[in-house]
């Protein structure tokens, strides 16, 4: 599991690197890191690497009493904001369009990693699908395609976002 999150990893770090960069650049500015948003995205890393080191401790903690689910995600997301909002020091300031190349080719790169990892692993997809003695051929190609389509979203999530989110920042300034 920690070997497929690893790419989303890289991803992120060139999603935020690209988001915090476009304002910058509509402003005519250079990028700014603040304290907060250095310990947000250090939270955020941390989170991901629980769900991959140990995602049966992690999402049984969730897939228990639903009490536990609605304290453990909110408290999650609020360790990840508030430092954000609450820590405004500046700790670098970067040149803004060389900082979203940078960071746009960072996000490429998770990708392709990504890529390479859904290409190698060339499970049997007949083993991943719900099927019953009396789907055909036809069936189960349906259902293959399905899982092909679903892989190919889940892939190009985050550079969408990303690139929507850059987008109306550079438009809206």
């Amino acid at each position: 599991m920690l070997r497929r999150t690893l790419p989303t990893l890289v991803q992120l770090v060139g999603m935020v690197t690209v988001i915090t960069a476009a304002p910058a650049i509509a402003a005519g500015e250079a990028m700014s890191v603040s304290a907060g948003a250095l310990v947000s995205a250090l939270v955020l890393v941390a989170v991901i690497l629980a769900l991959g080191l140990w995602p049966e401790k992690t999402f049984g903690a969730l897939a228990g009493p639903r009490w536990k689910a609605a304290v453990i995600a909110p408290l999650s997301l609020a360790l990840i904001v508030a430092p954000t909002i609450l820590l405004r020091q500046e700790l670098l300031a970067a040149p803004a369009g060389p900082s979203l190349a940078a960071g746009a080719v960072v996000l490429l790169a998770g990708v392709f990693w990504d890529l390479v990892l859904v290409r190698r692993e060339a499970r049997d997809l007949d083993q991943d699908m719900l099927l019953t003695p009396w789907d055909g051929a036809a069936e189960r190609d349906r259902r293959r395609r399905g899982v092909a389509w679903a892989e190919r979203i889940r892939l190009l999530m985050i550079p969408t976002v990303t690139a929507v989110m850059a987008a109306v920042f550079l438009l809206l300034g």
